[in-house]
């Protein structure tokens, strides 16, 4: 070849604007939804040449076919490799491929948020330089652009994720699996000085002008009046499954099984042809689980490009010739081959062009150059789907995240309970709650109504997983603790167990040997409830605020030493008592209750020291209250029938010192008992105490009061009161005031009487007695007596009255009767009120000191 003749091949680099490089060899791939590729040696007479200047630069290659027409590649190179050199001529070798390829040097991870394939495909051009976008395939626009997005209107909404990951993978590779996920490609238009990258998602999108090529066997002489000649073309089919089977679960709509097929066959034909209903070249079925889809449109939006992408490919067809103008996603027809069938219009799937030519001044100048031209057509009217050759990374193990949510200081969770968080291995840092959609929790337990959960606040580190090592399904399976978040268990304390909440509440459990014990606690008045061996062996409940305790019965007992039982009767046997109550209707029977032994709780949970010792007792709501309380020193039982006990307590602190007090009371079923031995002091805030009793009977009553000391005590009754100290007593009842003492009665300061005044003995006066009306039953001495009326037995005075002796011996008689009546009534009174007395300031000082 000359340097005036036209070659089949010619290169230039914008690197090396002015240095004339000639095209030795060439061979390269044009494959629809992947970007050619081409290897070109070139030869240069300059020995100094810099071949890295063409690095990265654009470069153009371009193929003239055998009527001379171009057919330009634009790219850049990505490789540049020297070669060897003769006499004459130097060589390198350089790959030209288009800008696209720059995404190959692009290797992060990134997540996007509720993003389409469109929106996704512009931000990951970015990174390729590839901005300007074109109008689409109906624009008339003429000015340069890099990409066009030719997608289908209704194929956008199937591509919308609300969570996309590229995970440790290029930025091509990314794009790649996207587009393949999605049944949507790619091919090349070639502008003047560059190549534009056209996306489509259908057929309709592709180029619509057919390159006519002409059938010539290798045996016939070719004829120079055809651009494009075909010396071999053959058809091959193969077997494809019989449909495509889809499966997948979707938290957000659980209770939907998501199941979709499509069949191979109708994707191997055109749109609105008929496929074969049942035929040998299609059998199985192709089933692939978890495509992260969440409806039945979208699976079968799906099953449909996985059946395509399958059916495409199940007759292809191949050549080889001078086909210099071919290109991949373009249009071809055959004709004048043997077979009539084989005269048809085609779709190019890929194209691999080679060829050589002699260089000037060579020796091979009269040599002719050549161009090999092979090709993989499919039939137009097919749609084609990329194959899913791009593996998507596997996300396996766990990775650390941060917990993500705003400022309020509460946890940040959606209606379904999902937690947003930011992935450390993000690219770049995204906005408060855009670091990832909402994710799930792994919890011990979860259903409909019940679970267990734990809330994370906003910079907690928690492990995330990936369902099936999709990168886009993340999951968090744990928290874990860090140098801001301690370990709540550490060296010091690694016999304990337990939780805490951010606010304050906690379970905390101490295996520690000899000081076992759980403890439950919540800041609102500090209170604390313990169990096992701690500040008390036992039981312990403290609170510095107020303490209400609310059940339908209740039950508690020391043995032998107190027991309380508040609505625990039999309420059938009290029901039938009512003659008001109505008659119950008959239930249905009850399933019948596990005994103890199967369920042996204490065992399963708390370990072979929790032993199921007895039956557990039945307990009903019913009116019933009964009490008991016993010591060794003194006993005090009381049986009341329907009372009503009130009990008001104000002002100052009354001390009540009691030792060795044992107290009885029960009321129609209650029983209440309390001891206190070896106690001196026992505060009671009173200032007045009332008893009121509407109805009460009294079989038996012994108690002894010590001592009480106090501003100011009253004691009321309807009967009697009596105040008794060995043998003087001072008994208030209904028929008046008594004093009684074998001994003298002093009164020592004045007295003043107002009424009459009977003596009944002897009246000793040391001093004067002034009085308007006096009656003396036996003898009254005075040393001065003034007086309108005097009777008396024996009396030295000036004038004497004595009454009839029967009357005095009548009114005698009926004394001594009701006093000795009295008598009787007083004791009793006096223990009932006694009794009372004591019992109301135990149950009172009871109260003050009651520890459940």
């Amino acid at each position: 070849m000359t340097l005036t003749e036209q070659p089949l091949c010619t290169f230039l680099s914008d690197g090396l604007a002015l240095e004339p490089l000639l095209v030795a060899r060439w061979q390269g791939e044009d494959v629809l939804s992947r970007p050619y590729r081409f290897e070109v040696v070139l030869a240069s007479l300059n020995p100094l040449l810099n071949e890295d200047a063409m690095l990265g630069a654009p470069a153009h290659l371009t193929l003239f076919d055998a009527l001379g027409a171009a057919h330009p590649y634009h790219g850049i190179v990505t490789s540049v490799e020297l070669l060897d050199a003769d006499d004459l001529y130097h060589y390198c070798r350089v790959v030209l491929e288009p800008r696209i390829t720059r995404l190959r040097q692009q290797r992060f991870s990134e997540i996007w948020l509720d993003k389409n394939l469109p929106e996704l495909l512009r931000d990951i051009l970015k990174n390729a330089d590839l901005t300007r976008e074109g109008q689409g395939a109906d624009s008339t626009r003429t000015a340069a652009f890099d990409f066009d997005l030719r997608l289908r209107d209704d194929d956008i909404p199937h591509t919308q994720a609300n969570f996309t990951c590229q995970y440790e993978e290029t930025s091509f590779d990314f794009l790649s699996r996207l587009l393949e996920y999605s049944g949507c490609y790619y091919f090349f238009e070639q502008q003047e000085q560059q190549e534009a990258l056209i996306f489509c998602s259908d057929r309709s999108a592709q180029p619509k002008a057919l390159l006519p090529v002409r059938y010539r066997p290798l045996d016939t002489a070719l004829n120079s009046g055809f651009a494009a000649v075909a010396h071999t073309f053959s058809r091959r089919s193969v077997v494809q499954p019989e449909q495509v089977v889809l499966q997948d679960f979707s938290a957000s709509n659980a209770q939907l099984a998501l199941h979709s097929t499509a069949s191979v066959a109708a994707g191997s034909v055109a749109d609105n042809a008929q496929a074969p209903a049942t035929s040998p070249a299609f059998s199985g079925e192709y089933g692939v689980y978890g495509e992260h889809f969440g409806s039945h449109d979208q699976g079968l939006w799906l099953a449909q490009r996985r059946a395509q992408a399958l059916g495409c490919r199940h007759r292809l067809f191949q050549g080889s010739g001078h086909v210099t103008g071919l290109r991949s996603g373009g249009l071809m027809a055959l004709a004048g081959h043997a077979r009539p069938c084989m005269n048809a219009a085609y779709q190019v799937l890929e194209v691999h062009h080679s060829g050589q030519q002699p260089l000037p001044a060579t020796g091979e100048d009269n040599l002719a150059g050549d161009t090999q031209t092979r090709f993989l057509v499919i039939p137009a009217e097919v749609q084609f789907r990329p194959p899913l050759d791009t593996p998507k990374p596997n996300a396996f193990g766990v990775l650390s995240a941060v917990v993500d949510g705003d400022d309020s200081g509460k946890p940040l969770l959606n209606q379904h309970g999902c937690y947003k968080v930011r992935f450390t291995f993000a690219r770049d840092q995204k906005p408060s709650t855009r670091g990832s959609a909402w994710l799930r929790r792994v919890s011990l337990s979860a259903g409909s109504s019940h679970g267990m959960h734990f809330p994370l606040l906003k910079g907690s580190e928690v492990l995330v997983s990936f369902l099936g090592g999709d990168p886009d399904r993340p999951i968090i399976v744990g928290c874990v603790p860090n140098s801001e978040n301690p370990s709540m268990v550490v060296e010091r304390n690694a016999t304990q167990s337990g939780f805490s909440t951010a606010g304050g509440h906690f379970l905390a459990m101490e295996d520690h040997p000899g000081a076992a014990h759980l403890k439950l606690g919540a800041p609102g008045g500090n209170s604390v409830f313990t169990l096992g061996n701690g500040e008390v062996a036992g039981a312990q409940l403290r609170t510095n605020a107020h303490m209400q305790l609310t059940s339908s019965s209740l039950k508690h007992e020391v043995p032998g030493v107190y027991s309380l039982s508040m609505g625990t009767g039999d309420p059938a046997a009290a029901n039938s008592s009512d003659p008001g109550a109505d008659n119950p209707v008959p239930a249905s029977p009850a399933e019948p209750k596990p005994t103890p032994g199967e369920l042996n709780t204490g065992v399963n949970w708390g370990g072979p020291n929790w032993l199921n010792l007895g039956a557990k007792a039945e307990f009903t709501n019913a009116p019933t209250f009964s009490a008991s309380l016993k010591t060794a020193t003194t006993q005090a039982e009381a049986s009341l029938g329907v009372a009503k006990l009130s009990l008001t307590a104000q002002g100052k602190a009354t001390t009540v010192n009691m030792s060795g007090v044992s107290i009885l009371l029960s009321c129609n079923g209650f029983t209440y008992a309390w001891e206190k031995i070896g106690k001196k002091v026992a505060a009671i805030s009173e200032d007045k105490k009332l008893i009121d009793r509407t109805v009460a009977s009294v079989s038996q009553l012994q108690a002894e009061l010590h001592k009480v000391t106090t501003d100011l005590y009253t004691v009321t009754a309807t009967t009697s009161i009596t105040l008794k100290c060995a043998e003087h007593s001072i008994v208030l009842n209904p028929d008046g005031i008594r004093i009684q003492s074998p001994k003298t009665i002093m009164i020592d300061g004045d007295v003043a009487i107002t009424g009459k005044t009977r003596f009944v003995g002897n009246v000793d006066v040391v001093g004067d007695i002034h009085c308007k009306n006096a009656s003396v039953s036996s003898q009254l001495k005075a040393t001065y007596t003034s007086l309108d009326e005097l009777s008396a037995s024996n009396a030295t005075l000036g004038a004497v009255y004595i009454p009839p002796t029967p009357t005095e011996a009548l009114i005698e008689a009926e004394e001594i009767a009701r006093l000795k009546a009295f008598e009787v009534l007083n004791e009793m009174a006096e223990a009932l009120a006694r009794g009372l007395d004591d019992g109301a300031n135990a149950a009172l000082q009871v109260v003050d000191n009651f520890e459940p």
